[in-house]
């Protein structure tokens, strides 16, 4: 509302015991459209005021069984959610009388006689005031529950997602792992899922952007790396899968950066794909970083298919260490000066830390960073302990022989040549036995 603005009728409670004086004010609070309610005393001020709720009084000073200096006093000490602006209008003109209206709340001092037109401008300014505050108050309410509906809308956001990213992978004793969301939602997300033959398959995204679009973005990508890595397919495979599925939906200017790594302890191989993320790292127990995977390819949701490349790096490792991978949050976090931690203080956190406790010294190392500001990005950290195993030869025990034994009934699949060139044959064999009960407990040895 404008300082001209036409002024919104109010209530104004008017306080006098002199009936004259009474006439006069509400004679021309009424012609200016207000309402008016009177009272002869402060102890019927106190009664009307909480009888009828008015937006304004205007109270008198001397006045049989309560003044209107106490009558205001009490006034103000009863809960009020708005400001009820009180005018003392009193024949009272010392200083010290005036001083002490304002001391105990009141809000402006008019004294007898007053002329009418001061008393008509009085009144329609404290009309816009508060037509000004009730409009402030409307406002507050829609933020208010605007608030409420975003608290409820995130904590259902938060228990979906949170119930949807929860796996049985996450909870396995070679991973531990970190994901810290800069807002209410992360657009980090953090996956493992154990595929045939036992081997350990994990993906750390990024998301481009933050909060609750940015979680959106990720959150596509799970069920395709659980439902392919539950198939057997390979690395570049769920890449190349996850790049098209991103693709067809995505907006042009989101994408998600990701590292996804297959960690096979019986074979001792480890298989890289890094698209957009900070380097894949390989920390030996001595601390030092004797193997890299840089950001190789573009990240996932920019290519078509046609373009994009699922090639992976598959190394051989013959010492036990830790696999790092880590978000750009981990790297970029600034300190009060603006240094980043970057590359090199991530490997020195590494390197200080030992086997067992980098998660924890990453997670430290950033808070020093930060020191005590708030990230502006997701922190997410993934650390696989890479053990070496012992290989063991299990020879099966020879089973009894029922009447429903397993080895009196067999399964052919037949592929001609147009099927084979567009099969995964050893995924879609794996991915067939998964979906038979009584063999699934065999589905690792088949790979």
């Amino acid at each position: 509302m404008s300082a001209n603005a036409q002024a919104k009728p109010i209530k104004i409670l008017v306080v006098d015991d002199t009936v004259t004086n009474i006439k006069q004010l509400e004679a021309v609070a009424r012609k200016l459209g207000h309402e008016v309610v009177t009272a002869m005393d402060g102890v019927e001020a106190i009664e009307k005021y909480q009888a009828e709720a008015p937006e304004l009084i205007i109270m008198d000073i001397m006045m049989p069984r309560m003044d209107g200096i106490e009558a205001a006093r009490r006034i103000r000490e009863l809960p009020c959610d708005r400001w009820v602006p009180i005018i003392f209008y009193s024949a009272l003109d010392s200083l010290s009388d005036i001083l002490r209206g304002f001391e105990i709340g009141g809000d402006d001092y008019m004294v007898k006689p007053a002329n009418l037109q001061v008393i008509r401008a009085k009144i329609n300014g404290y009309a816009r005031a508060l037509g000004m505050q009730e409009q402030s108050l409307h406002y507050a309410r829609e933020l208010a529950a605007w608030r409420d509906e975003a608290e409820e809308q995130n904590k259902l956001g938060q228990y979906i997602i949170g119930r949807l990213l929860d796996s049985k992978g996450l909870r396995d004793p070679m991973i531990q792992w970190r994901n810290t969301p800069a807002q209410s939602f992360s657009g980090d997300l953090v996956c493992a899922a154990r595929g045939p033959g036992e081997v350990l398959y994990v993906m750390l995204a990024d998301a481009a952007g933050h909060g609750l679009s940015a979680a959106l973005t990720a959150l596509p990508l799970t069920q395709v790396f659980h439902g392919m890595v539950f198939k057997g397919f390979p690395i570049h495979t769920i890449a190349e899968e996850l790049n098209s599925k991103l693709k067809a939906f995505l907006p042009i200017d989101r994408f998600v950066a990701a590292s996804l790594a297959a960690i096979d302890t019986r074979n001792q191989t480890i298989e890289i794909w890094n698209g957009g993320n900070p380097e894949v790292l390989f920390v030996d127990d001595d601390g030092q970083v004797t193997m890299r995977w840089p950001s190789r390819h573009p990240p996932l949701g920019i290519l078509p298919p046609e373009l994009f490349s699922g090639a992976t790096e598959v190394v051989n490792y013959a010492r036990p260490g830790e696999l790092v991978m880590v978000s750009d949050g981990i790297i970029e976090a600034e300190s009060p000066d603006g240094q980043r931690l970057n590359q090199a203080g991530l490997d020195a956190l590494l390197g200080q830390a030992p086997t067992g406790l980098r998660l924890a010294a990453i997670e430290d190392g950033v808070k020093r960073q930060l020191a005590g500001r708030l990230e502006h990005d997701d922190l997410s950290v993934l650390v696989v302990r890479v053990p070496i195993e012992r290989r063991r030869t299990l020879r099966a025990q020879p089973a009894a022989a029922t009447a429903h034994s397993l080895s009196e009934w067999r399964m052919e699949l037949r592929w001609g040549a147009d099927e084979l060139r567009g099969i995964d044959v050893v995924p879609a064999m794996l991915g067939f036995i998964g979906q038979i009960k009584p063999l699934q407990p065999h589905q690792g040895s088949c790979s």
